[in-house]
């Protein structure tokens, strides 16, 4: 797997793990409403999560690599397409997703954990985020397998995940207060975002062309 694929990966997973959405809300609220600990047994619980669609993602992407190049390149072009319309929808957003706190119990760190994968692990979002991010970085004809790729890039991504939302749970209080009140520091994160998606979902679909 050449360099200048994992860089190319690292950034558009960065790109994508710090727009603000479903993940970003869940830690935040979790962090706002119960404090540090518990927001940072909930990302456990979210890369968890995503640590699963790693496992089937592998299997399922390698597989159809082995079987078909043909059905192979026609997710790569579907998922560069799709990197390019969330890229868009993040340009021309201009809600504020942070609005809302919790008020309940705590949970317990093993419930907080379980809720963290069940958000993660039953978000078809994710799922299809990884087969249209992770087919544009694989070489097919590599000396590296295509499964030893697909499963090195999904622990990339799981590993971003818990750095990004492991900090964000750290601060979660402070930083989720000054996001409610700064809806245009928000907007700025989304629209910096999608502009590299889109730049980057173009290229990749003239790469794939």
């Amino acid at each position: 797997m050449a360099i200048e694929l994992i860089v190319g990966f690292v950034i558009a997973d960065l790109a994508l793990i710090v727009s603000p959405g479903p993940d970003w809300i869940y830690v935040l609220t979790r962090g706002i409403g119960h404090g540090r600990q518990v927001a940072l047994w909930s990302v456990v619980g979210v890369c968890l999560g995503y640590l699963g669609h790693t496992i089937l993602v592998v299997a399922g992407l390698a597989a159809l690599i082995t079987a078909s190049t043909t059905a192979f390149t026609t997710i790569r072009v579907a998922g560069a397409l799709y990197i390019i319309y969330l890229g868009i929808r993040l340009l021309i957003t201009r809600t504020n997703p942070f609005g809302t706190t919790e008020a309940s119990e705590p949970p317990s760190p093993r419930s907080a954990v379980a809720q963290g994968a069940w958000t993660s692990g039953l978000n078809p979002k994710g799922l299809l985020l990884y087969f249209a991010v992770l087919p544009q970085f694989i070489t097919a004809n590599s000396t590296i397998s295509p499964t030893l790729q697909l499963a090195a890039l999904g622990l990339l991504h799981v590993l971003g995940c818990a750095a990004i939302y492991g900090a964000l749970a750290a601060g979660s209080g402070a930083i989720g207060n000054r996001l409610q009140k700064r809806p245009t520091t928000t907007r700025r994160i989304q629209h910096g975002a999608g502009l590299v998606l889109t730049v980057l979902g173009g290229k990749l679909l003239a790469d794939t062309r």
